[in-house]
């Protein structure tokens, strides 16, 4: 063949059946490729737009919302007060089904540590500085 194929009538005329098949496959594989990569590339920045989304801080949405339990639906989390006693309130129940289940007695002991965590104040709470916590 000697140098390159270009795509003119000519040079189409003077290959032959299998070289031209050769050729199309060609093209048509890298055209393939080039799509793959471009849905690759647009897929990665979707995710860096999303990602950098979330580390601004858009992402708070989730902490009032929250990752409730079972219980943890009835509690309404607005505030980061509020959602630390609703972790807390899920904990105690987690710990306590699993203890129901037949966790052992570490499930118990797991339940009573939620519980002490839920009662002892949070930072946020207003006390004067002179009241021991």
């Amino acid at each position: 063949m000697g140098g390159e194929i270009e795509g003119t009538l000519e040079d189409v005329t003077k290959l032959s059946a299998a070289e031209l098949k050769r050729k199309r496959a060609r093209e048509w594989y890298a055209s393939l490729a080039k799509d793959l990569k471009e849905n690759r590339n647009k897929k990665a920045r979707d995710i860096r737009k999303r990602r950098n989304y979330e580390s601004q801080g858009r992402g708070r949405r989730r902490l009032r919302q929250g990752r409730r339990g079972r219980r943890g639906a009835e509690v309404a989390a607005v505030g980061a007060h509020e959602a630390a006693a609703a972790r807390a309130y899920d904990a105690v129940a987690t710990t306590r089904a699993r203890a129901r289940r037949g966790g052992g007695g570490c499930g118990a002991r797991r339940a009573r540590a939620a519980e002490g965590v839920r009662r002892r104040p949070l930072p946020g709470d207003a006390q004067p500085c002179w009241v021991s916590t």
